[in-house]
């Protein structure tokens, strides 16, 4: 069965024509309703802490990086770092996110918050030049019980769609360009929600039964964006956190 590298790591298959364009409008912010924090729900921007590389966080948590998203990254003394993301439900009831695009990153440059795709999901990356195919399968949800917890890897890097193309075996593919991203202020956006909508089956899930349901939507959902301060040489982690609503 034709497969991708889904947004944690493993090996999953993605519905044909899911372009791009379509990954970059769901990476938008507006489109969950704007940051939240994960607590009281104000419109406060969570910050994880996160040091830069001279182990002090910026005082005023701004990043002074006036450098265009696709602008090749320095290079680091010893390994670059991307950052693990820990999604945590710490409500008191079952909660649920979507699987194909669970998570929504941004970065902040002079003009202002920038969405960017934070995965390949089922794009051609240009650096390799391997066609991606993608078996369709119908809409998921993840299931995370009281207290459970799931992690995703973000590895560092912004995909970039500038209408470009790659050479595979004489065919030109429409391509994403992987760039290392440099250091800045960066947020994570998740949407979740308790309740959910069952749709009509087309093609089955992906995901099996155990921890997923499917076919199905978010109803209502409640979004929010953690704001961390990044940089690729320097390790740190980032947690989002389910709260009641």
């Amino acid at each position: 069965m034709p497969l991708h590298c889904g947004p944690d790591g493993e090996l999953r298959s993605r519905p044909a024509g899911f372009g791009v364009l379509a990954s970059l409008a769901a990476l938008g912010l507006a489109a969950c309703g704007g940051r939240t924090s994960s607590g009281d729900g104000a419109g406060d921007v969570a910050t994880d802490g996160d040091a830069d590389a001279d182990g002090d966080a910026d005082a005023d948590g701004d990043a002074d990086v006036d450098r265009d998203m696709d602008e090749e990254a320095g290079s680091c003394p010893g390994p670059r770092h991307g950052r693990a993301i820990t999604i945590i439900n710490s409500s008191t009831v079952v909660q649920h996110f979507d699987v194909g695009e669970p998570l929504a990153m941004s970065r902040q440059t002079s003009v202002g918050w920038e969405g960017f795709l934070g995965w390949p999901s089922c794009a051609t990356v240009c650096n390799e030049c391997e066609p991606m195919f993608c078996e369709p399968c119908d809409p998921t949800l993840r299931v995370l019980q009281p207290g459970e917890s799931e992690e995703r890897v973000w590895g560092g890097q912004i995909y970039v769609d500038e209408n470009l193309e790659c050479d595979w075996e004489g065919n030109m593919l429409s391509c994403v360009e992987r760039v290392d991203a440099s250091a800045g202020r960066f947020s994570v956006e998740l949407c979740y929600s308790s309740e959910y909508v069952i749709g009509e089956e087309q093609f089955g899930s992906c995901h099996g039964t155990e921890g997923y349901v499917s076919p199905a939507t978010l109803d209502s959902p409640r979004c929010v964006a953690v704001e961390f301060d990044y940089d690729p040489c320097v390790e740190g982690s980032v947690e989002i956190v389910m709260a009641d609503s």
